[in-house]
């Protein structure tokens, strides 16, 4: 009895250590998009639970994907300002 008054994650259902882990992070760019995403998509692998998880796998590599095309249409836009800039 006196392990599920000490252990509150049995409460959370393990809740509470992916928030203290992911705490830090934070989504300001692209960049930490992905991260947030590869350190999830490393958890299921490093779990072995990547057959039950392959759904929430295929979106989040989706949504990687997005991020990327992302960052480069706005290295894109940056550069064709430079370019207006340069003519003008």
């Amino acid at each position: 009895m006196s392990d599920n008054n000490n252990n509150n994650d049995n409460d959370t259902g393990g809740r509470s250590d992916a928030r203290r882990k992911y705490a830090c992070l934070k989504l300001n760019d692209v960049d930490d998009v992905k991260e947030i995403i590869r350190l999830v998509i490393q958890e299921i692998f490093d779990e072995e639970s990547v057959v039950e998880n392959a759904g929430r796998i295929t979106n989040l590599l989706q949504v990687f994907l997005r991020a990327a095309d992302s960052a480069k249409l706005e290295e894109i836009v940056s550069r064709l300002k430079a370019l207006e800039e340069g003519k003008q």
